[in-house]
Order: structure tokens, then sequence, then C-alpha cells
């Protein structure tokens, strides 16, 4: 922790000040808050408030080689959960790729390549790559699909400029350390007219608006908290044309909610054990909790 770079806000850009959001908490073994999915840790850096644009983010963060190398060497997790956020964001890129003549689909952050392998299949894509840099991730992907990984950053170099239609990211946008040029990159790699795709935490949604800074939002991963406001601002600085920003319904399983929850270990423990007895822990719910979904082209 003795590395901690300072960053401004990558909306305003350097020089706008700030407040104090919540203080740091960086007590325990950090490489293990860069675990795939994980009960809560409760590690965070400490979080700011842009005093122009109102965007929360983490400062001072470790540098992004550093981050980098955590994420690299990060587990990968199954868990029962994963099989309704592959159903919930299927459902996004169906609407996605609607209308465009050629689909060629790259994925930044695609784990084990498993969601673009039933979208290749389910929505009939021309050519679909995947960029992920968990080692574990990669190495758990399935034949059909690993071939179409590189187990790499994104980064400049990986691709022809201008050769995908569509560019997508779920939960991964509000871990990166350098927004704009990760959407410089974005950017490259699409062509004119191409679409973005993208889903990850509003912090201006019900969940972390109604537990403030003790929702699991706020952990060691998430270096920029977004919202619809901030989404549209670093969009538009890029001259995308933002089609739509909205709050995104997603399934839940009981156990899943309770598992993140921020209530003391043995409170969480005991409800587990007692609605799994009861078979209630794998009780499906639907709700809008703290995702967005925001769709965005390229100018032609």
């Amino acid at each position: 922790m003795a590395n901690l770079k300072d960053v401004t806000c990558p909306v305003c850009g350097p020089g706008m000040s700030y407040t104090v959001f919540s203080p740091a908490h960086l007590t325990g073994a950090v490489s293990q808050g860069f675990t795939a999915r994980k009960t809560p840790d409760k590690l965070k850096f400490r979080y700011v408030r842009c005093r122009g644009c109102g965007l929360i983010y983490a400062n001072p963060v470790l540098p992004p080689e550093s981050l980098s190398a955590l994420y690299n060497v990060g587990g990968f997790i199954q868990e029962p959960q994963l099989e309704n956020m592959l159903s919930d964001y299927l459902a996004q890129i169906g609407r996605a790729t609607t209308g465009l003549a050629c689909k060629r689909v790259l994925e930044v952050g695609c784990a084990n390549g498993e969601l673009l392998l039933r979208a290749r299949e389910a929505f009939g894509l021309d050519e679909v790559w995947g960029v992920e840099p968990c080692a574990e991730a990669y190495e758990a992907a399935d034949m059909r699909i690993k071939p179409h990984i590189l187990a790499d950053i994104f980064r400049e170099g990986l691709f022809p400029p201008g050769h995908f239609d569509l560019v997508m990211f779920f939960q991964v946008f509000d871990h990166i350390p350098a927004p704009n040029e990760f959407l410089n990159l974005v950017a490259h790699y699409l062509r004119p007219g191409g679409r973005l795709l993208a889903l990850h935490h509003n912090i201006r949604a019900p969940m972390p608006v109604l537990l403030g800074r003790h929702a699991p939002t706020f952990n060691i991963q998430h270096v920029f908290l977004w919202d619809k406001h901030t989404m549209r601002r670093i969009l538009e600085n890029h001259g995308f044309t933002v089609e739509g920003i909205h709050g995104c319904w997603n399934s839940y399983y009981v156990d899943h909610v309770l598992r993140m929850l921020p209530l003391p270990r043995i409170v969480k423990n005991t409800l587990r054990k007692a609605l799994g007895g009861l078979g209630l822990g794998n009780l499906r719910l639907r709700a809008y909790v703290e995702n967005m979904v925001t769709l965005a082209t390229k100018p032609a």
C-alpha cells in the first residue's frame, strides 16, 4: 500500500476539487479482494466525490500495473448466481445486436468465455472474441470458445482498428483504473456506427442509496462508481452518441442476496442455513437493485 497514487476525475479532468466520501479500510490480504466472485471482505480505498460532476471514485489507489497484476492472479469462482447473470446479460446482447448488418463482437473481461459461447449460438454472431486478464478464468474456458479468447489486458494491437460491430463489457467499467484510455481503445476497435454495450453498478441505484457507504458496491475492486449522469458525460466526451442508459432488472438467488448483504457473519450464516434447510436458498428473485445498462454508438 506504500505506492498508492493520486488520481483525478476522468470526467472533469485535473484541477477539479473533491470532498471525502468515505475513509479507506485496507486491513487484511489485499490480493484476496481481487477474486472474481466472493463474500464481501469490506476492503476498500478512500472514496471521494468530485465537486464538478459528482462522480464518486477511489483516491488514492494502486497504480494500473499493480492492479493488472492482482487481476492476473485473482481466482475465478463458479457459483449458482453466475447462471442468473448469464441469462440477464444474454438478453442485453440480443437487444444490442438487433439491427446490426454484421455481427462481429468483442467482450472485454470475458472470464471463461461462457457468455460469448452462448451469445454466438443464440444470436448467430458472425465472429466473437474475448479479452481476459485472469489466468485461472482463461484456463477454465470451454475449448469451443478458448481459441477466441486472448489471455491479456485490453490494449492496442490486439485486433485491427475498426474491426468490431459491438464491443461489450459486463461488470468491468467500474474496475477500470484509466477509463478515458479504455474508451479510446473501445472507439479504436469499433467500426463507425458500431455499438458499445456496458452493464455495471449504478451508485445512485436503490441498494447503494439505501445502504450508503456500507453497500458492497464500495470495495477495493471498484475504482470509479458511475451513475447515469457521469456515464453519459464521459461517453459524450469521447464522441459517442448515447442511445440509452437505464436501470437494469436482474435475477438473484436468495442465498446470494444474503451472502452479499453487509450483515455480521454469524447472522448471515444463520439465515443462509435456515433458508437453505427450508429449500428457499435457491428461490429466484427479480429486482432493480444496483445495475444499469448503457448502449451507445460510435459516430459514422
